[in-house]
């Protein structure tokens, strides 16, 4: 993918396997500006995700969701040179988290 002013990812890091390196490499696409839609960390939400993933292994699916914390996604990015600007809460199990390039 080539490099882009504006980077979002919409509710994907909380199913990736491996979301650490997914926000890692997104983020070097990101010239200015990252966002970011997790999952709360709230009971209610992290009841939710059990009820999801017991469905899915039900199904024989690989797919799995979890609990992404903000400060590991805090973490990741500032690694990679952003700085988090924004947090917003979307409905009761939604987290906007906006970064910019320091």
């Amino acid at each position: 993918m080539p490099p882009a002013d504006i980077v979002t990812l919409d509710r994907v890091l909380n199913v990736y396997p491996d979301w650490e390196r997914l926000a890692a490499l997104s983020a070097e696409r990101a010239r200015r500006l990252y966002g970011v839609v997790i999952p709360r960390d709230t009971s209610f939400v992290r009841f939710v995700i059990r009820l999801i993933d017991f469905r899915l292994r039900r199904q024989r699916k690989h797919l799995r969701a979890a609990i992404i914390p903000i400060d590991g996604v805090d973490r990741v990015l500032r690694a990679k040179g952003f700085r988090r600007q924004v947090t917003a809460r979307v409905g009761p199990a939604w987290r906007v988290a906006i970064y910019s390039r320091m």
